[in-house]
C-alpha cells in the first residue's frame, strides 16, 4: 500500500510535462533529435497520438526524478565564473537544422561553454551508472546540436545519481553522423506525412516501451540495444 501511495503521487506530476495532443504534421515536421536515436515506431506514436495519459510506471519515474537534478545542475551555472579557462555563454541554447523541406531538426542544447576560446556543446545527462563511453542517443543529440551551432567540439557529461560521480566525454564533430541523424528524420518524417509506421527496432528499450500495447516486437525475443560509440 505505501508503495502504490508514493507512485500515485508522483505518477501525479506526469501530467505536467506530457503532451497531451498530436504534433502538427504539417511539413516541413518538426522533430527532436534527443529521441531520434531511439526507435522510431514509438516515435511515430507519440508524434501521432500525443504522449500515453497511462505510461510504465518504471518509464515515467525515470524521466521524473532526472529533471530536479538537472535544473539543479543549469541553476548553479548562472552567474558562476571560473579562472581555469572555461567560461558560462548561455543555457538552453534552441538549434534547428533543415532536413529537405520535409522535416526540421529542433531542440535546445542543455549548455553552451567557451574553453581557451572555443565554443563547446554540453549535453548533460543523469544516470544510473556511467557508461564506459558515450551512450548512442546522447551523442546523436550533441551532434545535432554542434551542426546547428556550427561548433567543432561537444561534451556529453554524466552524472550518476547514486553516488555523484561524473565524467565527461569530449567528441568532435562527425558530419558522417550528421548524415545518419538526418537519414532517420527523413524516414520518421515520411512515415508521419504518409501516416505509415515505420519499422519497429526492438531493444531493450522496450521494456520501458510506453506504447507496448501496439507494437508486435514488444511481443518478439528482444536483441541488446546499440548502447555506445564503438569509440571515445
Amino acid at each position: 500500500k505505501v508503495d502504490t501511495f508514493f507512485t500515485r503521487a508522483l505518477m501525479s506530476r506526469w501530467g505536467v510535462y506530457i503532451r497531451h495532443t498530436p504534433m502538427d504534421l504539417t511539413p516541413p515536421v518538426r522533430l527532436y533529435p534527443s529521441q531520434l536515436g531511439h526507435c522510431l515506431r514509438q516515435q511515430y506514436y507519440t508524434y501521432l497520438y500525443g504522449d500515453p495519459t497511462e505510461p510504465v510506471p518504471e518509464a515515467a519515474l525515470l524521466m521524473l526524478l532526472g529533471r530536479p537534478l538537472h535544473e539543479v545542475i543549469e541553476e548553479s551555472l548562472i552567474g558562476f565564473s571560473d579562472s581555469d579557462g572555461v567560461r558560462l555563454l548561455t543555457l538552453e541554447q534552441s538549434c534547428e537544422v533543415p532536413v529537405d523541406d520535409i522535416a526540421v531538426l529542433v531542440g535546445r542544447a542543455d549548455v553552451i561553454v567557451e574553453v581557451t576560446g572555443r565554443k563547446v556543446v554540453v549535453e548533460m545527462k543523469t544516470v544510473q551508472h556511467i557508461p564506459p563511453f558515450p551512450a548512442f542517443h546522447h551523442a546523436l543529440q550533441a551532434q545535432t546540436y554542434m551542426h546547428a551551432l556550427d561548433t567543432d567540439l561537444g561534451v556529453v557529461y554524466y552524472l550518476e545519481r547514486a553516488t555523484g560521480a561524473r565524467k565527461a566525454f569530449v567528441m568532435p564533430r562527425d558530419r558522417g553522423i550528421l548524415s545518419y541523424i538526418v537519414e532517420r528524420a527523413r524516414t520518421l518524417a515520411k512515415a508521419l506525412i504518409e501516416k505509415n509506421p515505420p519499422a519497429p527496432e526492438p531493444g531493450e528499450w522496450c521494456s520501458y516501451c510506453m506504447f507496448r500495447a501496439n507494437c508486435p516486437a514488444a511481443r518478439s525475443p528482444v536483441p541488446p540495444a546499440p548502447e555506445s560509440l564503438d569509440k571515445p
